[in-house]
């Protein structure tokens, strides 16, 4: 499925408190989960900030289902800069994205990584993800 959260970037407005979540997977546009982003969008507990990649090249595989996923293990071999989509999740939200993604049964966890904006900017932040 492949959600990245950005856990040291949350912002909070007058009601809301934000995550910055990175999907790589089955959820960025066109995907078969987006339909979940979408509804996200639609209820205002995601909005989305853009194109980003992973700052470090990392290992995408296929799983058994066709669902991609990252391992962790930065500049491995036949790894490369992972491209996804950045969006800000509210906790309802980023709840939704949990149940999804197994975190609960230890399918996936969120853990710190760093992102760039192509053309090449820095996001200046550790970010998690589920593997």
């Amino acid at each position: 499925m492949g959600i990245q959260e950005l856990g040291n970037q949350k912002t909070t407005t007058q009601t809301t408190t934000t995550t910055l979540v990175f999907t790589y997977g089955t959820l960025k546009r066109g995907f078969s989960n987006h339909v979940l982003m979408q509804d996200l969008i639609r209820t205002g507990d995601a909005v989305f900030k853009g194109a980003y990649r992973t700052h470090q090249p990392y290992p995408l595989v296929c799983g058994p289902y066709r669902v991609p996923f990252l391992l962790n293990l930065p500049s491995a071999a036949g790894s490369h800069r992972v491209a996804g989509e950045l969006y800000a999740v509210s906790v309802r939200g980023l709840s939704r994205l949990d149940e999804l993604e197994g975190t609960s049964r230890g399918h996936y966890e969120r853990l710190p990584i760093a992102l760039d904006k192509p053309p090449p900017r820095a996001l200046d932040t550790s970010i998690n993800l589920w593997l």
